[in-house]
């Protein structure tokens, strides 16, 4: 008798790994029911927060179609890609899960990919060639952050910023970027790549707390990326007191006040 397969295939979508740096040191520390408890906030409070919608929305649009934690990682799965609304809110989602985990003692480190999924809601698969390829480029890095694959690229950036928006990240970084060009740091090399931006949200208290919870090279490395973030110009376009950082998209601006 041929079993029963209940799946759904997700053509052409983004897909996010994400894997938290010092998970062992969280199982020493803590009960098993204040990590899932501290997951369920953490994961909720993104999932729950729609960034950009589209004025002709009859519906509250969700930051992703799929979330689902192994242990120490976390797999997401954008909606389709052929809206931009539902790429940038993608990308808010990993930008904001990266500045959350940071604050919370949660530090992620992962890779954006672009691949078909298949997904089986009833037993919990998910399947998809990109993730092998995701799971390796996770590994090599060395640092709290989020690199975007090649295959991925053209479609974030066509989302995120449109024509000249690449040229622009390279020649004139801003602060305001959801997506900078930056020397990754990988555990053998440094390495020219895109990379999301999540430092727009942290004040200086949410910096200092996140770089205590790390060690050795992940720190520095960390550290010297957010000092990067600073060094960058703001943005003149928009007027905005000092403790609000901003970024923006196609889809609109999402704003950070630093207030301490």
């Amino acid at each position: 008798m041929k079993s029963k397969i209940n799946n759904r295939l997700l053509n052409r979508r983004l897909i996010a790994f994400l894997d938290i740096l010092g998970f062992s040191f969280l199982l020493k520390t803590y009960a098993l029911e204040e990590i899932y408890d501290r997951y369920s906030i953490f994961i909720n409070e993104v999932r729950n927060t729609t960034f950009f919608s589209n004025v002709n929305d009859s519906f509250k649009r969700t930051n992703f179609e799929f979330c689902k934690f192994i242990s120490d990682s976390l797999i997401l799965v954008s909606n389709p890609v052929d809206d931009i609304y539902n790429v940038n809110n993608f990308l808010m989602s990993i930008s904001s899960l990266l500045s959350l985990g940071f604050k919370k003692e949660f530090p992620l480190r992962g890779a954006i990919g672009f691949s078909d999924v298949v997904i089986d809601d009833e037993i919990g698969i998910i399947l998809s060639k990109e993730l092998p390829i995701l799971l390796d480029e996770e590994k090599r890095q060395d640092w709290v952050g989020c690199s975007i694959l090649d295959d991925a690229l053209e479609i974030i950036i066509n989302a995120v910023g449109g024509f000249g928006y690449k040229e622009s990240i390279i020649n004139n970084p801003l602060q305001s970027n959801l997506i900078q060009y930056y020397k990754i740091p990988y555990k053998n090399c440094l390495r020219n790549g895109f990379v999301i931006n999540y430092a727009y949200g942290l004040s200086d208290i949410d910096i200092k707390k996140g770089l205590d919870y790390l060690i050795d090279t992940k720190r520095k490395n960390t550290q010297e990326y957010i000092s990067y973030y600073k060094s960058l110009s703001v943005d003149k376009t928009i007027s905005c007191p000092s403790n609000i950082h901003i970024v923006k998209t196609r889809s609109g601006f999402v704003v950070s006040n630093h207030a301490n």
